[in-house]
């Protein structure tokens, strides 16, 4: 199986070219970086990768598949995405936000499972959010929201996680056992 690779990859907006002839080529089960200045093309490239934003030249490729050519719904099996700023769903409780992760690997009109419930749990404990599990995600601290949003993310791909940042956790210990939230075999009832 081929890893994450980019090919000649061009984006631009506003008559700016943020991201010109990039190749990356990341092997499965590798943890790589794109290092730059703020305003090099980091997150932007990173969006491209996660089917947020569209190419205007080039090729973007997951295990042999070519990532613009899947529906929405394939490539958020394939690929997530977990941003260093996001928005919180007021109103939304922890649990609602991380199984909102699944939806990629639900049937369509599916409804809840015993064992959605159990892979949610799973998600939160070993992310460390387990605590604050049925609190509006809108009063949670953004180290505690960052967990959230990595146990979400731990569930919503089992194949590629994308970052923007390292995630924010409150001890050095916690955040070196972050990425293993991704990196798992599949659970089964996942597809």
């Amino acid at each position: 199986m081929t890893g994450l690779e980019l090919e000649r990859v061009r984006f631009s907006r506003g008559g700016r070219l943020l991201v010109d002839d990039v190749d990356v080529s990341a092997p499965p089960g590798a943890i790589t970086a794109i290092v730059g200045p703020n305003g090099a093309g980091k997150t932007t490239l990173l969006r491209l990768i996660a089917g947020v934003l569209g190419p205007d030249g080039g090729a973007v490729r997951f295990a042999g598949a070519e990532l613009t050519a899947l529906s929405p719904r394939a490539r958020a099996r394939r690929i997530a995405l977990l941003e260093q700023e996001w928005t919180s769903a007021e109103g939304m409780s922890v649990v609602d936000v991380v199984t909102l992760g699944r939806l990629p690997h639900r049937r369509l009109l599916g409804g809840d499972t015993g064992a959605e419930a159990r892979i949610v749990a799973e998600s939160l404990h070993r992310a460390g959010a387990s605590a604050f599990a049925h609190r509006d995600i809108s009063t949670l601290s953004g180290g505690e929201r960052q967990r959230v949003n990595l146990a979400r993310l731990s569930r919503s791909s089992r194949h590629c996680c994308c970052a923007t940042s390292p995630p924010i956790t409150s001890t050095c210990a916690r955040s070196s056992t972050s990425w293993t939230c991704c990196d798992r075999s599949p659970t089964p009832g996942s597809r």
